[in-house]
């Protein structure tokens, strides 16, 4: 894989509350590779109100948009996932191999309910990794449970997750929680994977611009890279993210 990839885009059309059909999809895959996205997984919502879309169903759609990507850039990549709503049903679903990975790999992308608590988000992690999915905890930042208490974070870590914070999250706003918590999560290293969580093109717009700006006025050059190709790049390989490894 070569370049920048983003590991949470609803970019597949008709499944959720991502792009409403393939004129909103291809709108997406032109904004995205303008902004120097060179590969998208896309995760479509699993659950959460918007149903349980078929392996099947997602690998059909992932070809259709590889064509239309195809078309923009032959460079340009779309591969399959999903991002899971948590809850213990899908322990079940996963048993009976009816969820998609990320890119084929061991890494799946979860999403929790706002309210719910650590303890209750611990077990889930434990409960996934039991089953040899390496999980991606999706968007940290919107869980309450964890805003001042960076501590617990690390807890899910040492228990096997991998943490995902959206790009608009590094906006230019102290006063919101969400985005203090998640400076504080840069700022000690606990962040694996930077992604867009596109859905459309007027709020959520598949772009990593606040990150990219975030990391030039810092000189964080090489977390920009870990965060937005190494570590990717893990997921496409299927391998572990070596932590602590520096990129230059």
């Amino acid at each position: 894989m070569g370049g920048v990839c983003d590991i949470h885009c609803h970019i597949l059309p008709g499944l959720d509350d991502g792009a409403s059909d393939m004129v909103m999809t291809e709108r997406m895959l032109t904004r995205a590779y303008e902004s120097g996205i060179r590969t998208i997984v896309a995760t479509p919502h699993f659950g959460k109100g918007f149903g349980y879309a078929s392996p099947e169903q997602i690998y059909a759609l992932v070809e259709q948009v590889q064509q239309a990507a195809g078309s923009i850039h032959p460079s340009m990549q779309v591969l399959p996932g999903e991002e899971l709503m948590f809850q213990f049903r899908l322990l079940e679903q996963m048993d009976r191999g009816e969820i998609v990975s990320l890119a084929g790999s061991h890494y799946v992308l979860v999403e929790f309910f706002p309210g719910l608590d650590f303890v209750a988000v611990r077990t889930a992690i434990q409960e996934i990794t039991a089953r040899g999915y390496w999980p991606i905890i999706a968007h940290v930042e919107r869980y309450p449970c964890f805003y001042g208490k960076v501590h617990l974070v690390k807890q899910l870590i040492a228990a096997g997750a991998y943490i995902q914070v959206n790009s608009s999250s590094f906006q230019q706003k102290w006063l919101r929680r969400d985005i203090h918590f998640v400076r504080r999560l840069m700022d000690e290293g606990l962040i694996d994977f930077v992604a867009t969580d596109g859905h459309d093109m007027h709020g959520r717009i598949p772009v990593l611009d606040d990150f990219t700006a975030y990391t030039r006025k810092k000189n964080l050059e090489s977390e920009w890279k870990r965060l937005l190709i190494h570590n990717p790049d893990r997921i496409i390989q299927d391998k572990p993210i070596r932590r602590g490894e520096k990129y230059v």
